[in-house]
């Protein structure tokens, strides 16, 4: 199942249900059904046993923490934590604090620029955008104390990090060798050997079992825990290697399978389901080219697997796609929850050469009517219009009056968030988004739109 919503995503788990927040709009599913609801003020930005840490939309860095029954707030940009500590970056300086979540300062560290892991024995600090600078990895205590540097190799120009974490290894891209990385043990906080790879790891994964998953341009390997017999396994070899100066990727997993999405290169993507040890299931794999590009946000939560995924065309036009463990991989998973009828035609214009366009639609529920013509608006802003938020290489349609409206009947009254959602919706993409109609000096206009009740549509 996928459903579209406005803006940058924070996943969170509410009892049995997973909710989708943005600034400008939200979702709540469960049970398999999705229902859009209004946006929040605040935004989960860290969460483990016993703490939480939500951040204002509106106030800039203001964070609340709950700890246990304190409830404090950090004015600094908290970057993340462990259980045991977070660490925040106060504005305009160069530097990171270290803080228990009771807020008592614990260190002080320099502030790099690239990737970061805080483990709960070791903070992993790295500088990879200072090229051609040296590039390098930090490893910290979280107590502050220094325990190894390494430099950092660069080979190519690709899109791959040259560090990799999981909660036990890190794995950093050093010496004159593209094709080794160096591993380092973050439980017992020493190097435990080179790891051969093939072009560069474009990914890693912790496993159930304790052993870690990790991707290069030949396929999907397992790094057994030390002391087994075969500590490298490959588990899936790809159709045609990847090429690693383009593809990316990410890596996460279920109770059945482990998920790898790969965005080749912007126009094609791919979603591969393996399943872990033990599984009787074959190995599936789903790929698109159209419309939505993997946007690497996705795991596991209240029962669902989720990818966050963005339209291609129009910027912040962003999807979830939902799956179940053990859900066959196939091209339903891209479709909508949609309305039995949907329509788009085009209007006479008052002016000369152009055309508006009119939806209707048709629904005995007045959420997912809003859903469906959101997502139809999404479309069409991306085909006829350009500014800011356009991404598309071309408009098809440069004949557009900037004028939409819509008809929407339904079994029964939307609520005054749904009446107001469509819209704001118009209204982000023609102030925020600056998009105007191309070719054209005129604006987009408000938004016309008539929702009429029929009860015959409880029956559809």
């Amino acid at each position: 199942m996928l459903i579209n919503i406005v803006g940058n995503f924070t996943f969170e788990q509410r009892g049995d249900a997973l909710f989708i927040g943005t600034q400008e709009s939200a979702a709540l599913i469960c049970n398999g059904q999705a229902r859009l609801v209004p946006p929040e003020p605040t935004f989960l930005r860290f969460s483990a046993p016993g703490v939480t840490a939500r951040v204002h939309y509106a106030d800039g860095p203001l964070t609340i923490v709950r700890h246990g029954d304190k409830e404090w707030h950090l004015h600094d940009v908290l970057t993340g934590g462990s259980d045991a500590y977070g660490v925040a970056s106060p504005r305009n300086e160069r530097i990171l604090i270290v803080h228990d979540w009771d807020g008592d300062r614990l260190a002080s560290l320099p502030q790099r620029l690239g990737p970061m892991h805080f483990g709960r024995a070791a903070i992993v600090l790295t500088d990879t955008y200072t090229y051609p600078q040296s590039e390098y990895t930090e490893i910290y205590r979280p107590d502050g104390e220094f325990l190894a540097r390494y430099t950092l190799q660069r080979h190519g120009a690709g899109r791959q990090e040259f560090a990799h974490f999981t909660d036990a290894l890190a794995f950093l891209r050093t010496g004159n060798d593209p094709s080794t990385y160096q591993l380092f043990d973050l439980h017992s906080l020493q190097a435990c050997g080179v790891l051969p790879v093939v072009g560069a790891i474009l990914g890693v994964c912790a496993l159930p079992d304790g052993s870690n998953l990790w991707v290069d341009a030949e396929g999907m390997h397992r790094l057994a825990p030390e002391g087994q017999d075969q500590p490298s396994q490959t588990l899936h070899r790809f159709a045609e290697p990847l090429d690693v100066e383009r593809a990316k990727l990410l890596l996460w997993h279920d109770a059945q399978r482990v998920y790898a999405a790969i965005d080749h290169d912007r126009d094609r993507q791919t979603l591969i389901a393996l399943p872990l040890e033990g599984a009787s299931t074959a190995v599936q794999e789903l790929h698109w080219s159209d419309t939505w590009a993997i946007a690497f946000q996705g795991g596991f939560l209240a029962g669902q697997n989720y990818l966050q995924l963005k339209r291609k065309t129009l910027l912040a036009d962003n999807a979830v796609v939902l799956w179940r463990p053990g859900d066959v991989l196939s091209p339903a998973l891209l479709q909508t929850d949609a309305s039995p009828v949907v329509e788009v035609s085009q209007t006479r214009s008052a002016a000369k050469g152009k055309h508006g366009y009119r939806l209707r639609i048709e629904d005995s529920c007045p959420n997912r009517a809003i859903r469906c013509a959101a997502l139809e608006l999404g479309r069409l802003l991306g085909d006829t219009c350009e500014g800011a938020y356009q991404q598309g290489d071309e408009v098809p349609d440069r004949k557009f009056d900037g004028c939409f409206s819509i008809d929407i009947a339904t079994a029964s009254a939307p609520t005054a968030f749904e009446q107001a959602f469509l819209p704001a919706y118009l209204a982000y993409y023609r102030d925020t988004g600056d998009l105007s109609p191309a070719g054209s000096r005129a604006r987009l206009a408000p938004l016309a739109i008539t929702w009429t009740t029929d009860e015959a549509l409880h029956k559809k």
